[in-house]
């Protein structure tokens, strides 16, 4: 068994060790940041034009896949001229790429902002609140169009083992969009601040990525031959299917706030969104996790590496599949005093909601596990069939549970809908790489089934549980303290969790040659 300083020093050499640090300081920050934003915007806007702020912010969410998917094609399209150092191709794909992400910004400004004041009408805004609506979706539009022109930046740096910048960037950019809103919102500027906010981020951005860019050692330059027809339809092919599940997952993650806002009133989106907002943040965290291992796993698997790449793969997921247990326990636990800590009592969904919300942290890391096995292998399959598909039965069922059972019933629906992809993702995905399935992480398939399973029947029970350990009062508002039931309940989840995490890592960092090629220790 490895010393506690030998496993320390393979954490420190390690490259999904460095990606997980840089992703978990992201997670913290931006959970910070969304923790604080809440009172904030609380404190200065009406619940109406909290509203109006949630569903124009999905309205801009789709704007964001005018790219067709190549931003997030570009990684795994340059992986195979980045292993093997191969500056000509790789910037000819850097030139085919770029070249279509301008034309689609420009195209994005020619047909946007000529709809600005059609879609603020179709979202049947409040005449006093139109105004601000105009702006958001003016500024919104004009600033998607700038962020276009950085998409793929991301995927190239994960091809060059540089993935750690991307969240280092993702933590300090909210808090630049924080620092501006709260500023003009105290200046009496309104709903308009969050768009200064969100310009004044964007550059930051912006700057930093072609920073990295220009200071790479495979720095991409323009070339001709990367204008050629054959590498658009080699590109399109890719990143199409891409294209269709991702802005299918984007329509789907607003459509709570659409139906909620036309079925309930716009005053009904904060308690959903505040309700979902920790449980959110959790499955982020989690999903941080395999992701921190995605660019390892691409280029064993560029490199032909099987053995390799499937016990990785299989550690990965447990640590996972541990964490969203731990995540999902914390959520049944603590999610009532979060949601009163930030919002009030009155922005709580219920204890049934909140069931299902816990049971996000488990059905969305999980799938998201199997579905990078997709861009891996390089072929998407029917995977936007799927797509299609799920967001019809969210939008059917969708509005039909909240028909009948309000808040909970709207909640199971796109609580359950990520494992629509993940089945697909675990079949396709597995045989995509060469492994029949049950030869690829397996036993996370089957862990993550009865550990949904597990949290909602824990849920359930929390939910006919009555009483409190008690309350207090903290900045006026009053906070209750879970019960013991509902803390003895939450623990089984966090206990079971814990475990398979401990184990996972005592898997990951044990036997290990220092020299070999994994993702673990660097080269």
């Amino acid at each position: 068994m490895p010393s506690l300083l030998s496993v320390c020093k393979r954490i420190r050499r390690s490259r999904a060790s460095l990606n997980a640090a840089a992703s978990y300081l992201a997670f913290f920050s931006n959970a910070a940041w969304g923790l604080a934003a809440i009172p904030i915007a609380v404190s200065f806007l009406e619940p109406r034009q909290l509203g109006l702020w949630t569903v124009v912010n999905a309205c801009l969410s789709y704007l964001m896949w005018m790219d067709l998917g190549i931003g997030n094609a570009t990684g795994r399209i340059m992986a195979d001229s980045v292993a093997k150092r191969d500056k000509p191709e790789i910037s000819a794909w850097w030139t085919t790429t770029r070249a279509a992400l301008f034309t689609q910004s420009a195209i994005l400004l020619l047909i946007g902002l000529p709809l600005v004041s059609p879609l603020s009408h179709m979202l049947n805004v409040p005449p006093e609140l139109s105004n601000d609506a105009r702006w958001l979706l003016f500024g919104g539009v004009i600033i998607t169009a700038v962020g276009l022109t950085l998409k793929g930046v991301p995927g190239l740096l994960t091809s060059q083992h540089r993935f750690h910048w991307i969240p280092l960037i993702s933590a300090v950019t909210p808090w630049i969009n924080l620092t501006v809103f709260y500023s003009l919102l105290a200046a009496g500027f309104g709903l308009k601040s969050y768009i200064f906010g969100l310009a004044i981020g964007q550059l930051f951005t912006w700057a930093a990525y072609w920073g990295l860019v220009w200071t790479s050692s495979d720095r991409p330059t323009f070339s001709s031959e990367g204008l050629r027809l054959w590498r658009y339809k080699k590109l399109f092919a890719l990143s199409g299917n891409m294209t269709i599940s991702g802005l299918s997952d984007t329509i789907i993650a607003s459509l709570p706030a659409m139906i909620i806002s036309r079925m309930g009133g716009l005053a009904m989106v904060p308690i959903y969104n505040f309700s979902w907002k920790g449980p959110f943040m959790a499955a982020g965290m989690v999903s941080r996790t395999y992701q921190s291992f995605y660019p390892g796993l691409q280029r064993l698997h560029v490199q032909g590496e099987r053995q390799h790449f499937a016990d990785h793969h299989a550690k990965a997921g447990l640590l996972t599949l541990g964490g969203s247990l731990v995540f999902a326990g914390g959520i049944l636990m603590a999610n009532t005093l979060l949601v009163q800590l930030l919002a009030g009592e009155k922005f709580y969904a219920g204890s049934l909601a909140n069931m299902w919300f816990a049971a996000s942290a488990v059905t969305i890391p999980i799938s998201g596990f199997f579905r990078i096995l997709l861009p891996i292998s390089g072929s998407m399959g029917k995977q936007s069939l799927v797509a299609l598909f799920k967001l019809a039965v969210g939008i059917v069922l969708g509005s039909l549970l909240w028909r009948l059972c309000g808040l909970p019933g709207i909640a199971s629906v796109f609580v359950l809908l990520p494992l629509f992809n993940g089945v697909y993702s675990y079949f396709r995905g597995t045989r995509g790489c060469g492994y029949r399935p049950h030869e690829l992480s397996g036993s996370v398939a089957l862990g993550g089934i009865a550990s949904i399973l597990l949290v909602l029947v824990c849920g359930w029970a929390i939910s006919h549980t009555s009483g409190s350990m008690g309350e207090f009062q903290l900045n006026g508002k009053t906070l209750t303290l879970p019960s013991a039931a509902t803390v003895a309940l939450a623990a089984i989840p966090v206990t079971i969790g814990t475990t398979i995490a401990l184990c996972a890592l005592k898997r990951l960092f044990s036997n290990q040659d220092p020299a070999a090629p994994p993702i673990i220790v660097s080269p």
